[in-house]
């Protein structure tokens, strides 16, 4: 076969997925480099397709398939399979399976999961949300990032006091199903100042209507006696029990006990004297040939809606 022969046959075969298949709105194989520059043509936000590979970005009516884009994919409709994209995947209605993007997934509705390194968006979530930010208008399933929007779902300031400092800030944001929050704190007192902030997780169990026990479970780095200490990488991972009581509307009080451990990289001075967390006679366990310490404690909070 000489190379005339076959230019006229790869020829043929590129005029039959650009023209015969145009009849019909279910496509077995796309191929684009952008939308209107690929195998679907003029048509390709009327098609569906099962198996799409688009070299920067494409568009079509819906995927019932797999999906692979450089930079984007976008469809109108419903997606069905599996859609990866560097940089952000649109899907204008339901998304019933995996969204991947380097960036972000958007969706009407979520029935599956949305896996992103920046932000994931639905209007309903009953499926998995993993990014650093994850917003939902209503959701009946988990979001697990830094930073959780629900519309209707949990948004808290709290602010609260522990046997480690009396002043702390956190927020949560989420589901009942599935919260995140953010921490952040201090201990003014001379003798044990510390600076810290973390991330933590909880779910809350309705107990009646205005009571709730939350397990909350919370990592937090931490700087003694000044913030530059941050660099010696000292750490707290805490676990809370609280039960929960909706006062109003716009306040709800919460207390319980609490089990930390404490992981310490070096030993801090205040002069000649050691520096130690709480306070003088607090009762600690320690481990052996370790620095890791621990210690049963309390937390008490005032959280605004």
């Amino acid at each position: 076969m000489n190379v005339s022969t076959t230019k006229s046959i790869l020829s043929l075969f590129l005029l039959f997925l650009l023209i015969i298949p145009a009849a019909y709105a279910q496509r077995p194989v796309q191929l684009s480099l952008i939308p209107g520059w690929g195998t679907n043509g003029p048509l390709n936000s009327k098609e569906t397709n099962d198996f799409s590979i688009n070299g920067i970005g494409g568009s079509a009516a819906g995927l019932d398939g797999v999906e692979l884009g450089g930079a984007f994919n976008i469809e109108t409709k419903s997606v069905k399979g599996y859609q990866a994209a560097g940089i952000f995947n649109k899907v204008g209605d339901t998304v019933k399976g995996v969204q991947a993007a380097g960036v972000f997934n958007i969706a009407g509705q979520l029935k599956g999961v949305q896996l992103a390194g920046l932000l994931n968006k639905t209007h309903y979530l009953k499926g998995v949300q993993l990014g650093i930010v994850n917003i939902a208008d209503t959701s009946d399933g988990v979001s697990i990032g830094l930073i959780t929007i629900v519309r209707h779902g949990i948004h808290e300031l709290s602010f609260y006091a522990d046997e480690w400092s009396p002043l702390n800030i956190a927020f949560r944001s989420g589901t009942r199903k599935f919260y995140s929050i953010l921490i952040a704190g201090m201990n003014p007192d001379h003798d044990r100042r510390s600076y810290y902030f973390g991330y933590g997780v909880g779910h809350s169990f309705s107990l009646t209507q205005n009571l709730a026990l939350r397990p909350e479970l919370s990592f937090v780095h931490l700087a003694p006696l000044e913030p530059h200490n941050f660099d010696h990488n000292d750490f707290l991972t805490r676990l809370n029990l609280d039960l929960h009581w909706s006062a109003s509307k716009e306040l709800s009080l919460s207390a319980g006990p609490s089990f930390t451990l404490y992981d310490p990289q070096r030993n801090y001075y205040i002069g000649s004297v050691k520096y130690e967390p709480l306070p003088h006679g607090y009762s600690t366990f320690s481990f052996k040939n370790s620095a890791l310490s621990g210690w049963i404690g309390w937390r008490v909070a005032a959280d605004i809606f």
